[in-house]
């Protein structure tokens, strides 16, 4: 009898818990729904392991359900010297019963000339046509409407692009084509080129609330906040863990023909095979197809022989010649730096999490190992808040330096990416005399707001110098570059942990070596060039022109300042010259420049009206995709029938490789809402107990 009583006590108990252990779930639940400030694609993101291959989504009263399998994505890069002609060709196949419009949005590099995309749907292709931005979506609807084959194709940000394909018929695979240009990046001589294949999901502040139940406040208002959904402020796509079992591949082929003789060619986040042919050029690929969670580089370095010196290549267009030029001077054997203060920013936001953040923290140790003597420093962390060691810069001494060493290595990430208070912050210290300012910035660059930051760089950075690291596997390249282009300083991309040491070693060597200043071109007749403001160069930094002009020839004459020396060069210059080699594309990449220099403009200028018709104009004369133009491409007959419905679907990509973004990276952040949880449910566990503990006396 006794034994009966105990199993039924014990058995209430239990049913109690789990009762209140419910109710705690529950209340669990709204409390991340409450406070989470961006939409996940919820059947994508509870249900992973159910899509088995990457692709376009469509969003109903059930969820999301599979439609359309991404086949491959298959990229070549044809590379002559200095200038990169990239194809990139997406295919899918529609195996529902709908006709379907697909959209999906991808990554581009910062600095590539979208002049060209076709349609390809069985045997009938369909070239694209440049229009204005709003023209172009009124052709693409009107043809949607008619049940016409249609794509648009748009630049939502520098970097990231959308695609449009509408009336997919059942059964049709469609192959979508785009092409752009691109510049070779050359330093401390290596040659490089980047590919993107993942995006990371960027983040949109808010003005900064004043306490943390304003803060709060605000980042539970989904709108223009946080990890959101709005195309216009923040380019998002449904994200895929990298265990969830889809496999968007990817397939890399590059055509090298370098134009010197080469002692080494590496890809250091791929495996890839090599190929030399005979006539000196080589054919590189991708050992396999590869899953697109991150960025391809290609690196090649020259015989030291043949390091160059000047490069020059050549267009002619009409009555136009255009020239791209690169000049790397000498390095200065003998120098004395000065003392520098140096601020070191790192980002400990919720994007952050995982490999990214091993990489930062080893990133800055390294960095604090590189200061000397006659250095102040000071370390600057944010997330969502800002905080920083010291109220100045301090002296490099051995209880200052294990101070920073403590605060660093204490560092997580976790929480929202308010940006923009420890760039002021850092911006806001005065550079005592005798001291060069520099601030090194080590981010993987996941915000919206980019122009807002590079205006408070322009505006305030004084005589500082402002140094970008990106980190990840998948950084936002556009914002780094830019932000070091307003800061003029450099930018250093880290993409995984065994690059660290050297890529900080060669940061610092530059941050010690003296700049080169104030350098001007003489050119021998009227020519638009960009850079128009020529920057100061570094160590392992050539200088680069794009030009314009008519009947280019003669010399130019180049002079900077390095150190207290006079530094002058005298070039042969000439589309007939024997030193220039002939090379397409160069136009384009001339107008592409012009076209980000006037954007610059923009951000700092108020003449946002005329600036922004000079880019149409530019941009419609070169048939260049830009923030004010798109390309529209349209069939001529219609192939949906008026009463066939077409249903909406948007594509799947996966999440950068090394990101876990397991949790809600909010502002509060995911640890303290867990913990918050827990807590609840102890609570309710507690309560149970002493109630039954009363019940029983």
């Amino acid at each position: 009898m006794v034994r009966l009583v105990m199993v039924t006590i014990v058995g209430k108990l239990i049913m109690k818990i789990i009762k209140m252990s419910i109710i705690s779930i529950f209340f669990l639940f709204i409390l991340f729904s409450v406070t989470e400030p961006y939409i996940q694609a919820d059947e994508l993101y509870n249900n992973p392991s159910k899509v088995s291959q990457g692709s376009l989504l469509i969003r109903n009263k059930e969820g999301y359900f599979k439609t359309l399998p991404l086949l491959d994505t298959q990229v070549k890069l044809s590379i002559s010297g200095l200038v990169a002609r990239v194809i990139v060709k997406q295919f899918f196949e529609n195996t529902s019963e709908d006709f379907v419009e697909a959209s999906y949005v991808f990554p581009l590099p910062e600095d590539s000339a979208v002049d060209h995309m076709d349609m390809l749907i069985g045997e009938r292709r369909i070239i694209g046509e440049i229009k204005e931005k709003a023209e172009a979506k009124k052709i693409y609807k009107q043809a949607k409407r008619q049940g016409k084959k249609t794509a648009l194709f748009e630049q939502k940000r520098a970097n990231i692009f959308t695609t449009k394909v509408a009336n997919i018929a059942p059964g049709e695979t469609v192959e979508i084509m785009i092409e752009y240009q691109q510049q070779v990046h050359f330093k401390q001589g290596e040659f490089s080129l980047r590919f993107p294949s993942s995006i990371t999901p960027r983040y949109h502040p808010s003005s900064l609330p004043k306490t943390n139940t304003e803060l709060k406040e605000t980042f539970s208002n989904a709108e223009g906040t946080g990890w959101g959904l709005d195309p216009e402020k923040v380019i998002y796509t449904p994200t895929l863990p990298a265990n969830s079992g889809v496999k968007n591949s990817i397939s890399i082929d590059v055509e090298l023909d370098a134009g010197l003789p080469l002692k080494a060619i590496e890809s250091p986040y791929h495996n890839i095979v090599i190929q030399k042919k005979s006539t000196g050029k080589y054919l590189i690929a991708l050992q396999n197809y590869q899953i697109s969670n991150r960025d391809f580089e290609i690196r090649w370095k020259a015989e030291q022989s043949a390091q160059p010196r000047v490069a020059l290549f050549s267009e002619k267009e009409g009555n136009d010649d255009y020239l791209l030029l690169m000049i790397t001077p000498p390095e200065m054997l003998s120098f004395n730096p000065l003392p520098r203060e140096v601020t070191l920013i790192i980002d400990q936001s919720g994007s952050m999490e995982g490999a990214s953040m091993v990489q930062a923290i080893s990133a800055l140790q390294q960095a604090l190992k590189k200061l000397t003597s006659d250095d102040r420093f000071n370390v600057i962390a944010f997330n969502h808040q800002t905080r920083s060691l010291f109220n100045r810069p301090v002296d490099v001494n051995q209880y200052n330096i294990a101070m920073a060493e403590k605060f660093v290595g204490a560092l997580e990430a976790d929480g929202g990416t308010e940006m923009l208070p420890a760039l002021r912050s850092a911006l806001s210290e005065s550079t005592s005399e005798g001291f060069v300012r520099q601030i090194v910035f080590l981010t993987d660059g996941a915000v919206s707001n980019e122009d807002e930051l590079f205006a408070a760089i322009h505006n305030d950075l004084a005589s500082a110098r402002l140094f970008t690291i990106g980190i990840g596997s998948a950084p936002n390249s556009y914002f780094m570059r830019k932000a070091a282009q307003f800061g003029r300083g450099t930018f250093t991309y880290i993409g995984k942990p065994d690059e660290v040491a050297e890529k900080m070693g060669l940061l610092f060597e530059q941050l010690e070596k003296p700049v080169m200043q104030n350098i001007h071109v003489d050119w021998p007749m009227e020519v638009e060039q960009f850079p128009s403001l020529i920057p100061d160069l570094y160590l392992g930094e050539p200088l680069r022109l794009r030009v314009k002009g008519h009947k280019l020839a003669g010399e130019i004459n180049i002079n900077g300042q390095q150190g207290q020396t006079l530094w002058q060069a005298t070039i042969p210059v000439g589309v007939h010259n024997k030193r220039t080699k002939a090379s397409s594309g160069i136009g384009v990449l001339w107008a592409r420049s012009k076209i980000s220099e006037l954007l610059d403009l923009q951000i700092i200028s108020p003449e946002e009206t005329q600036i922004k018709q000079q880019v149409i104009d530019l941009a419609l004369e070169h048939h260049l995709v830009s923030r004010y133009t798109s390309l529209v491409a349209v069939e001529q007959i219609s192939t949906r029938p008026y009463e066939r419905k077409l249903e909406s679907k948007s594509i799947a990509n996966h999440l950068p490789a090394g990101t876990t973004f397991g949790y809600p990276s909010t502002a509060t952040g995911w640890k303290f809402q867990l913990m918050i949880g827990v807590l609840l449910l102890l609570i309710s566990i507690l309560m149970l107990l002493l109630s039954n503990r009363k019940t029983m006396k």
